[in-house]
Parts: structure tokens; C-alpha cells; sequence
């Protein structure tokens, strides 16, 4: 509308953007930019401008709230009919709320024929159909209320706009503003009075009864249940118990009569208060023992803050450890990092050797948190980071812990020099073990240190203390042999019976300190894992962590996403998953910190498929309409592919679920590569018509969606989800559908990689006299497709075996009384269904394309079982192709050799007459079992 206005406006440089003037200007320039600003104007004359104008008035002028109600309901209609045909927008006479539009040269213009009518049509009708869900999902409980006049009555002063909310809001902010440290109490007063006119009314009341009110107003609290000062009603109560039972009897056995606001989910989730077994904070009550904290522990002499032997300060290393350990695996810092006493105000020790480890271990926890909460990979049941109130050590620097630590390191070297043995002098029993209880304590301050160092590391911007990172993991990992060896020098707890609410603790620890900070739950007792388990444990993360410092030297999402996936095959920890998903995506969401999303994807399809659309020397690599498509298209595959590999960083069990969800967004990008390919094609066959276009980012995208599918598929065998005779249909989907599928789209990357680097040969043919010696191509997908032909067969001969299983009665179908195989095989594959491609195989295409008697002759068991040998030996084929095997890849190698011995037998008559039911072990591989007679 003000097009001209404002590119003058640039243009002329008034104002100094920099680089932002000469972007605004393309934009504006843009014809797709053009589209979109016009919808925008029609929608604001349309929707935005009458919705503003009939609900955002003034009290006197607004509709009753019901009567707002059936004038949502009347847009959202003629929206829908202006989805039909949205060219309608460019001649209504009228607005969705059916008023007379004002025929201004604004309107007019806003009504001109757009540059390009389909783009428009499709873009207006994706802004109306989402108009439609979202008031549909805003309003629907609205739609259902049975409106009565009793009901109208009791709306007519509700209000039909947020603004009253964002001023009480803004009355907040002002003056929280204006005193930081005031009480949510106090500024809640404060609003109150001048909205409610509180101090107008007391000035309205008489002296003496103006004091009574703020007396009482003071005193509610103190005098809540005397109803005779509050002036509150009094109840009599009535026994009703007999009424009670009589009315209960009148029920049949398996009858129940609920409220609509306490049902079947809320008594089971009820928690009888006070109870022991119910109610968590009963813990205490049931032991002996008096439960003190540091200062009262410290006072009575039963914890020392000062002077602290080796021994004792190894115990205590070592016991806090173990608490680490144990809250990482999902406990809460309440019941694991603060049963330790010393961490609750460590300024107050006075051993300088435990008041740094305390501080240590507290920025430590303090990091983790804060790591594990900026990744988000993690459930309720993987980590807590509720810290109850307790500091952090907030007001002491990393630095200055680091600081402290390497203090008390320097004192405990010395100490080591002195007591380590010189030629020619022996040395006392007392000095030797002094020395190597220095040594260990040592070992494990230094541990700390550097592990505190190595987290601080990893959280440096662009990825630069990642080479610093692993330099201390291999310290660290030198380290840790040291400690092991000498893990049973430290005060151990005296050996008494353990039960759940209490256990034997050392010094400075107290298992059941914060028990009245745990919410009124069912009780979750906590199992302190073992100190030589926590070192094993503190030693596969630094493994898995070596993993993350590799990361940077990629480029290529495809690989990424192939270690993402192999790395949470191993059900890593939380903080080793959180930790890899920063450093490739940290906080300034670019790719290691450098590269913006966008750019990082180019890079990956060119490695990937090599479109002309991403090659230097295409026509299309230049043309801005072309480029424009692409940017479109990559920024809207940022969200559903950074929460793809996102979903790679969650437990194992939660991914299943995750997988499901994101198909929905893979799908909707898959059609829009689609498109961006078709129009990417047309263009390039004008310049180039030897060349094509079609299925290169649809292809990229692609290989993502079924990726998803499979990992939903065959996480079902992980989780043990599936039975025996439901093998069948899944054996069968993964074998004729989803890997078939995903071969074809790794073939058809790597014919499109071979065709672009003959253009590239043939373009520097072009250019250059002299005869290049043709380099042999090195297959870059060639490892990816051969084990995907290999799971193709391992899962072929699965279901081969599986219907010979069948036809010989080695596997019975159970007998299904409320529901049915379609219903199961309906729910097993309920995400596919919203997937346009590869589209869905319902239970009747199945049935169909699965039925035996299509084929002349007829296969027997026999037949099928020689099938399922082939397969399992083309399987032990491909595998043993490939070079460097990992141990996954023997692993299937010895599945597949095993399964395919078994076929031979069993296709040889071996166990013809037998009904014995078949097993499948999947104790060498979770998700290809060795087949059992």
C-alpha cells in the first residue's frame, strides 16, 4: 500500500541501517514479500481492524461475553468459506463480521491482482485455515456451553479482552521496579488498593469502625476459625455416616459413584496424609535417632568442621561422589548432593582442604544443572534439577574455586615430598601411609579441579575449549586409576542393617536432613550407589565425552545424525547426552557456535545429493527467485531437524513417543521440498534441459522422515512392545516398505553425486586443454546403503521364518475376544498415517499385498524357510563387506550366520512334526534375535 513511500524512504538513506537498509529494500522488492504484505493489509481490513474495533472498547460499548460467542462462531463460517476461495478476499464487499467495507484507495489498492495469483491463493489460504484452528481450538469450550439466561446473567460483566490483564501487569513490573526487595505480599497490597478503591472506602467509614476493620484485617490470619469475629456463617455439621452406608449398599459389586471433579485419576494419585507408607515426610518420624543439621551436628561434636584426617577426607570425597553419581541417574539433590551436611554452608568449615571441595562441588552441581537445563534432553525421570533453596555458591568466582582447589593441591604435593622415600633412609610405617593417603587425597583434589575445568571447558562460545577439554579428559582419565586403587582408604559407614528410610552414613552426612523439603509424595527411596560403581561410572562419561570434543571436525548433518544415534544406542547419561547436543547446537543456535543453521544445511545436502540448486556452476545458483525458494525452504527445515537431532539426546524410552511426533512436521516439509524441486526444475530446464531438478531436496528430506519411522518401528523390539505373533507385520513393513524406500533414496543421492561431478568434469573439460586423469569415485554413501541393504534382508528373512513359523503351528495367534489383528496393526503404525510419503500400507492393503495364495504355486513352510536362509546369507554378505566392522556389525554378523544355520535345518525337515513355539533371543542384539527351536 505505502510500497513507493517506503522504498523512497530507504532508498534516500534518511536514516543510517548499515547493512539493514540495503536488506529492507530487497525485501521490499521481493514479489513473494509483496504477496505476503498484501494478505497482511486484507487480513487487517478483513479481521484484525473490525476484531479490534467490536471487542477492544470501552465497557459501555462492548457486547454482552455470550453474545461475543455467536459472532466468533459467524467469522469463523465465512472464514471457512473464503477457504474455499480465497481470490474472494480481492472483491468482498464486506468484512468477516458481515460490515460494509469502506471503498478507499487503501481497499483498492489491497484488492489489485496479485504478480503471481497461485502463490497467493496458496498463501491466503494457509493464513485462513490456521485462523480457522486456532479459533476453533481458542473457542471450542465455549461452543459446547448450553447458554441460558441464568448463564448471560452471570457474564454480562466479564470482560472480552486481555486489557485489564496487561495493565495489572504493567502495575506489577512498575513496582517491582521501584522496590526490588518488597514481598509479593506487600506489592500485591499495593495493586490492590488503588484498583479496589480500599483507602477511598476506609476514608468513607467512621473513626471507630475504620480501626475495628484494619484490626481485623491484621488479625484474620491469627483468628481464622472463629467464625463469630470474621462474621462468617456458622455450619452445623451432620452426621450422615449411616446415610452413607446405606446408600453404598444399594451399589452392585464393580459399581462406582464419583463426582465429576474427584475420579478414577485423582483417588489413585490421593495421598492419605500422615501415613508411612503414603506420605513421604513420615520418614522421620519412624526412627529413633535424632536428625540434626551442621550447626547443631557441629555443636554436639558429632561432626568435625576442622582438622580433619586424610582418612576422613577421603570418606567424605568419596561418599559425596557416590551422591553425584546418584542424582545424575535421576534422584533428587535433596535426598543425594545435601545429605552431605558441609555442603550446606561450606564458608563455615574451617579445614581448608573440605571447606574448597564443598565449594567445588557445589559449582559443580551448579554447572550440570545448568548444562543439562540449556540442552532440555531430559524427563522427570532422568534428572532433577530442583535445588530446594539450597546455594550454589553463587557469590564465590570459578575462578577463585579453582583457586582454592590448586592451593590445597600445592599443600598436599608438599606434604607428599616430604614423605615420600629418599635413597639411603627408610621410612616409618606412619610415613608411608601418610604419604599415601596424601597421595590419593591428592589424586582426587586435582580430580575435582580439573573436572570443575572441563565442564567450565565445554560451555566457552564458537567451540573454543574444546581442544582445552580434551587435553583434561585425558588427565582425567589418568587420574582415575589412581583413585580406584585406593577407594578403600577412606572412612567407610559402620556395617548395620540398612533399611529404606534410613541407612549407616560417615561423618558429616545425614540421610534424612532434608526429608521435610520433599513435596507430600509417595515415598521414593533413594539407593546411594556404591563408590567403586560411581568410579566406573565417572569412567564411561569421560568416555562418552571424548565422543562430544570429536564433534566439531564434522560438517556433514547426515554423519552428525548417524552418531547422535549410535551415541544413544550405549543409554548415555543425562549430562554426557546434554553436553553433546551444546556443543553442536549451544545457546547462539549457530552450528558450533560459527555457522548459522541454514548455511551448515547447504553444506550438508551438497555432500548429501549435490543439487543443482546449491552448485556454483549451475544457472539456478545465481538466480534469485531460485535462491529465495531455497532460503524459504532450509529455514523452515531448521526447527523439525534441530528437534530431530534433539530427540537423539532423550532416554530411550521417551524416544519412541518423540518419534511419533515429529512426522507430523517431516511430512509438512516434505511437501514443501516437493514443491521447491518442481519449481527449481522448470526453471532449469530452460537454461540446461539435459539436466533435472526433481526429488533433490524432496530426497534430503526424505531420508530424515523414514529415518524417523524406523527408529519408531524398531524401538518397539527394544522396548519389548511387541508379541511373537505381531512379528509378522512389523518384520513385513520394515522389509517391503521402509527399507525398501530408504535404499531407493540413498541410490538415487548417490546417482545425483555421480551426476554432478561428470558436469563438474565436463565443465573444467570445457575450460582446460590438458587431459585430467579420471579419479575412481569415492562412494560416500556406499557404506550406508549396503548396511541398509543388509537390514533389509535381515528383516526379509525374519518374516519369512515367521509365516513358515505359521503355516507349521510353531506360533499360535491368540484368540482375540475386545479386539482384533486390524486393531493392533492400526495402533502399531498410527504415526504413519499423517506421512504423505512413503504413504501408508493400511491392515486391508496388507492382508492383501501379505497374502500367500497370490503366488503360483502355493509356498509351503519349506519354500518360506529356504526364502528366510537366502536372505539371512545375502544379510551375512553385505555385512561382511564392509570394511572396519564394529562390534554392532559382528554382532549382526553372528545373528545372521546363527539365524541362517537354523533356516537350513529347519528347511532340511529338521523338527518337521513339532508344535513346540519358537523363540527369538535377543540377548546378542536388542533388535535382531537369534532365532531358537
Amino acid at each position: 500500500m505505502h510500497e513507493e513511500f517506503l522504498l523512497k524512504f530507504f532508498e534516500e538513506g534518511i536514516v543510517s541501517f548499515g547493512g539493514l537498509q540495503a536488506a529492507i529494500c530487497h525485501d521490499f522488492e521481493s514479489p513473494v514479500a509483496k504477496i505476503e504484505i498484501q494478505i497482511l493489509g486484507l487480513l487487517g481490513e478483513l479481521l484484525l481492524g473490525p476484531w479490534m474495533k467490536r471487542f477492544y472498547t470501552s465497557k459501555e460499548m462492548q457486547i454482552s461475553h455470550v453474545d461475543g460467542i455467536g459472532v466468533v462462531k459467524d467469522i469463523i463460517a465465512r472464514i471457512q468459506t473464503s477457504v474455499i476461495s480465497p481470490l474472494k478476499t480481492l472483491t468482498a464487499m464486506a468484512n468477516f463480521f458481515g460490515d460494509e467495507l469502506t471503498q478507499d484507495d487503501e481497499l483498492v489498492k489491497l484488492q489489485r491482482d496479485p504478480d503471481d495469483v497461485p502463490l497467493f491463493v496458496f498463501m491466503m489460504k494457509c493464513c485462513l485455515t490456521s485462523i480457522v484452528g486456532v479459533l476453533e481450538k481458542q473457542y471450542r469450550p465455549n461452543f459446547e456451553l448450553n447458554i441460558t439466561a441464568e448463564l448471560k446473567k452471570e457474564t454480562e460483566s466479564a470482560s472480552r479482552h486481555n486489557i485489564d490483564a496487561e495493565q495489572i501487569m504493567g502495575m506489577f513490573g512498575a513496582l517491582k521496579g521501584h522496590a526490588p526487595n518488597a514481598t509479593l505480599c506487600y506489592i500485591s497490597s499495593r495493586m490492590s488498593a488503588p484498583k479496589n478503591n480500599v483507602v477511598d472506602y476506609l476514608d468513607s467509614l467512621a473513626s471507630e469502625k475504620r480501626k475495628k476493620l484494619v484490626n481485623l484485617a491484621i488479625n484474620v490470619p491469627l483468628d481464622v476459625q472463629k467464625s463469630v469475629v470474621l462474621e462468617r456463617p456458622v455450619y452445623n455439621w451432620k452426621d450422615v455416616t449411616e446415610e452413607f452406608i446405606s446408600a453404598a449398599s444399594q451399589l452392585k459389586l464393580g459399581e462406582l459413584l464419583h463426582d465429576q471433579s474427584f475420579g478414577l485419576f485423582e483417588a489413585m494419585s490421593a495421598i492419605e496424609m500422615m501415613d508411612p507408607k503414603m506420605d513421604a515426610g513420615m520418614m522421620c518420624n519412624q526412627i529413633k535417632r535424632k536428625v540434626l543439621s551442621l550447626e547443631q551436628a557441629t555443636e554436639s561434636g558429632a561432626v568435625k568442621s576442622k582438622d580433619l584426617s586424610y582418612r576422613e577426607l577421603i570418606g567424605v570425597i568419596d561418599a559425596t561422589l557416590a551422591c553425584l553419581v546418584t542424582w545424575l541417574e535421576g534422584h533428587s539433590l535433596a535426598q543425594t548432593i545435601f545429605t552431605n551436611l558441609y555442603l550446606h554452608n561450606p564458608l563455615v568449615l574451617e579445614d581448608r582442604c573440605l571447606k574448597a571441595f564443598s565449594i567445588c562441588m557445589l559449582k559443580t552441581v551448579d554447572h550440570i544443572r545448568e548444562k543439562v537445563n540449556r540442552a532440555s534432553v531430559f524427563e522427570e525421570e532422568d534428572f532433577q534439577p530442583m535445588t530446594y533453596g539450597f546455594k550454589l555458591a553463587a557469590d564465590v568466582s570459578d575462578m577463585r574455586c579453582t583457586g582454592m582447589m590448586k592451593e590445597v593441591e600445592d599443600d598436599l604435593n608438599r606434604t607428599m615430598k616430604n614423605t615420600r622415600s629418599k635413597a639411603g633412609a627408610e621410612r616409618d610405617s606412619a610415613t608411608e601411609q601418610e604419604h599415601d593417603e596424601a597421595v590419593a587425597l591428592h589424586s582426587r583434589v586435582k580430580f575435582y579441579r580439573l573436572f570443575l575445568t572441563m565442564l567450565l571447558s565445554f560451555g566457552k562460545d564458537r567451540c573454543e575449549g574444546i581442544p582445552q577439554a580434551q587435553k583434561l579428559l585425558s588427565q582425567l582419565s589418568e587420574l582415575l586409576p589412581n583413585i580406584r586403587s585406593t577407594v578403600d582408604i577412606g572412612i567407610k559407614p559402620d556395617q548395620t542393617e540398612n533399611n529404606k528410610n534410613d541407612y549407616p552414613t560417615i561423618m558429616g552426612f545425614e540421610p534424612l536432613v532434608n526429608h521435610r523439603l520433599l513435596p507430600p509424595t509417595f515415598p521414593r527411596y533413594t539407593v546411594i550407589r556404591s563408590r567403586p560403581d560411581s568410579i566406573n561410572y565417572l569412567d564411561s562419561l569421560l568416555k562418552r565425552l571424548q565422543v562430544a570434543t570429536t564433534l566439531p571436525e564434522i560438517n556433514s548433518l547426515h554423519i552428525i545424525f548417524d552418531i547422535f544415534k549410535e551415541f544413544s544406542k550405549s543409554s548415555p547419561c543425562v549430562l554426557s547426552r546434554s553436553i553433546l547436543q551444546l556443543v553442536l547446537l549451544p545457546p547462539s543456535r549457530r552450528i558450533y557456535g560459527t555457522h548459522t543453521i541454514v548455511d551448515f544445511f547447504k553444506d550438508s545436502i551438497r555432500n548429501f545429493i549435490a543439487p543443482p540448486g546449491l552448485c556454483q556452476k549451475s544457472p539456478l545458483y545465481n538466480n534469485p527467485q531460485a535462491k529465495e525458494y531455497i532460503d524459504a525452504l532450509l529455514t523452515h527445515a531448521v526447527r523439525p531437524l534441530c528437534n530431530l537431532l534433539q530427540i537423539t539426546g532423550h532416554n530411550r524410552a521417551r524416544q519412541r513417543d518423540k518419534w511419533a511426533h515429529i512426522l507430523d512436521d517431516l511430512s509438512s516439509l516434505q511437501e514443501e521440498a516437493d514443491k521447491v524441486d518442481a519449481f527449481l526444475h522448470n526453471i532449469l530446464i530452460k537454461s540446461e534441459p539435459g539436466r533435472q531438478h526433481l526429488a533433490c531436496f524432496g530426497s534430503w528430506v526424505l531420508y530424515y522422515t523414514l529415518q524417523a519411522m524406523i527408529s519408531y518401528a524398531i524401538s518397539g523390539f527394544e522396548l519389548e512392545l511387541y508379541a511373537t505373533y505381531e512379528y509378522h507385520y512389523v518384520y513385513w513393513y520394515l522389509y517391503e516398505l521402509l527399507y525398501a524406500w530408504l535404499i531407493s533414496a540413498l541410490q538415487r543421492a548417490d546417482n545425483f553425486l555421480q551426476e554432478h561431478e561428470n558436469y563438474m568434469e565436463l565443465q573444467q573439460k570445457g575450460r582446460s586443454n590438458k587431459k585430467n586423469k579420471k579419479k575412481k569415485r569415492l562412494r560416500t554413501l556406499g557404506k550406508e546403503i549396503t548396511l541398509a541393504q543388509a537390514q533389509q534382508q535381515m528383516f526379509g528373512g525374519y518374516y519369512k521364518a515367521v509365516r513358515g513359523f505359521e503355516m507349521d503351528g510353531k506360533m499360535k495367534h491368540p484368540h482375540f475376544e475386545f479386539d482384533s489383528e486390524e486393531v493392533r496393526y492400526s495402533h502399531r503404525f498410527a504415526p504413519f498415517a499423517n506421512v504423505v510419503t512413503p504413504p501408508m500400507i493400511h491392515f486391508a492393503q496388507y492382508k492383501e499385498m501379505s497374502d500367500l495364495r497370490r503366488y503360483e504355486p502355493e509356498p509351503s513352510a519349506q519354500s518360506l524357510y529356504g526364502a528366510s536362509c537366502k536372505c539371512f546369507h545375502q544379510a551375512k554378505a553385505f555385512l561382511e563387506s564392509v570394511p572396519n566392522p564394529s562390534e554392532e556389525i559382528q554382532s549382526l554378523i553372528k545373528v545372521s550366520k546363527t539365524n541362517f544355520v537354523v533356516m537350513k535345518l529347519l528347511m532340511g525337515g529338521h523338527k518337521q512334526g513339532s508344535k513346540d513355539p519358537t523363540e527369538f533371543d535377543f540377548t546378542v542384539h536388542g533388535i535382531y534375535p537369534i532365532i531358537k527351536l
